[in-house]
């Protein structure tokens, strides 16, 4: 029998590390959601395409990510196009996906047995696509459910010009995020998303696992359970900044790269978070102290 002693909990609670925390967090880098956003999406959207599309070694890459006017993102996207928009929470929170209509009927003849060329002259899908043009849709839809975490996205308009079906008004400002679609031997095609800055808002603040789900963990309770005492590794993200490989390259002791903590800190086993916390200090140790938890049975 291995015998291992079990860990005595402190009576007092950890107080707040004034040196760890004099410099508030840094604002959210927006601009690094939406790369994040889009890098997601097209790791996504690939394996999807590749299947619909019928297209071996097909690639997804990420080009351009930046803001514009909702009028100068319309003038991006091709006039004749067939547009989606994927609504959240609200008629006016969403991501508008588009691609021109020319490509997407390359894509249908290729698997009718064409060589899937594009013809810029091609500008209306012929009736015999919609089913493809429906499961198209529902490709990307499950890419942008996948890479924003959040299963609450539904179609709320698709079919039609980009500047019909997205809620926005001309002069808001948009993230605009244009995609690369590549297959070998074949055309390139271009996919555009388009998200206003409350929608990107959204998905940063609630980008975290979803709580545990389910019966209850042990159903004899967890001192009676056998998996009571099973170890799990815990991580606690403390900062996630970016540094540039010339910066890397120079790293040397003695060295500062200057930081900003997070003033909530996601505790996590493997990649769910499983609590939030704050950082705290106890006996002249760095220590957190739990604010949230998403275990079943906890508060």
């Amino acid at each position: 029998m291995i015998d291992i002693e079990q860990p005595v909990a402190v009576a007092r609670a950890a107080r707040h590390c004034a040196q760890l925390l004099s410099r508030s967090a840094d604002p959210v880098d927006t601009g690094r959601e939406a790369a994040r956003l889009a890098d997601r999406f097209a790791e996504h959207v690939q394996p999807l395409l590749a299947q619909h599309w019928e297209a071996g070694g097909l690639k997804v890459a990420v080009g351009s990510v930046e803001t514009l006017t909702f009028a100068a993102a319309c003038g991006r996207i091709d006039a004749n196009s067939v547009s989606s928009f994927f609504s959240i929470g609200t008629e006016r929170t969403g991501i508008l996906v588009s691609i021109a209509t020319c490509e997407l009927i390359a894509m249908f003849e290729r698997l009718l047995g064409g060589e899937g060329v594009i013809d810029q002259a091609s500008t209306r899908l012929p009736r015999s696509a919609t089913q493809f043009a429906s499961r198209f849709e529902q490709c990307l839809l499950a890419a942008v459910r996948n890479a924003s975490d959040r299963d609450e996205f539904a179609l709320g308009a698709g079919g039609g010009a980009g500047s019909e079906k997205a809620p926005f008004d001309g002069d808001e400002a948009v993230w605009h995020i244009e995609l690369a679609v590549s297959r070998p031997g074949g055309s390139p095609c271009t996919l555009q998303l388009v998200l206003c800055l409350a929608t990107l808002g959204l998905l940063t603040t609630s980008r975290a696992a979803s709580p545990a789900t389910g019966r209850a963990i042990g159903m004899r309770g967890l001192d009676n359970s056998a998996i009571g005492e099973v170890a799990f590794p815990l991580r606690a993200v403390l900062v996630d900044t970016d540094v540039s490989l010339s910066r890397l390259m120079r790293l040397e002791p003695g060295a500062l790269i200057p930081v900003a903590l997070n003033r909530s800190v996601p505790l996590l086993i493997e990649q769910a978070v499983i609590a939030h916390a704050t950082v705290g200090e106890v006996d002249d140790r760095v220590a957190l102290e739990v604010s949230q938890t998403s275990l079943p049975g906890t508060r």
